[in-house]
């Protein structure tokens, strides 16, 4: 008897685990949504091609067109980034990476600054805000996936190297 109650008991409480954790997801898809609401659906000047502070250049069609590319949103005044910013540094293999730093200084200091930091990822200088302007990005950080040309997930603020691997993941499958 003792056995069963315990064993319900676990049941229960692992049942409403699930639950708390169903709703948790259901409020951050809630948050992402109107938080990104102002972004862009559909990629704008998607042929254009942006020139990194390293003098290479990236065309958002051409790389998105076999893989995933996670375009990251960033400034170095932003204080979440910095907590974030690691965690994108640590997905090379999941996926192509491109920031943009938002209002953050000349190609110089950016470079430095990615050096400082032992961050790998190109980096896109937005040095007046308005390419984050004109995808609607007004929010950092915010890390978009894009996959054959569209924007296929949107998330800002704080997230973890796990949960971006989780969306990125959940892309491949959607897609596969």
């Amino acid at each position: 008897m003792a056995d069963t109650k315990t064993r319900n008991r676990r049941w229960r409480q692992l049942r409403n685990l699930a639950g708390y954790l169903l709703l948790m997801a259901v409020v951050v898809a809630a948050v992402d949504a109107w938080r990104n609401r102002q972004l862009v659906s559909e990629i704008p000047e998607l042929d254009a091609v942006w020139r990194g502070v390293d003098g290479q250049t990236y065309n958002l069609r051409q790389l998105s067109a076999d893989q995933p590319v996670l375009v990251y949103w960033w400034a170095t005044w932003c204080p979440v980034c910095k907590v974030v910013s690691p965690s994108v540094n640590a997905l090379p293999d999941e996926a192509t990476i491109i920031s943009v730093a938002i209002s953050s200084g000349n190609d110089t200091e950016l470079h430095r600054y990615q050096q400082r930091n032992g961050y790998h990822y190109p980096v896109i200088n937005d040095q007046n805000g308005q390419l984050s302007a004109t995808w609607g990005v007004s929010v950092t950080p915010t890390i978009m996936i894009i996959q054959h040309g569209e924007i296929v997930s949107a998330t800002s603020g704080v997230t973890t190297s796990a949960g971006l691997r989780f969306r990125l993941w959940l892309q491949q499958i959607i897609n596969d």
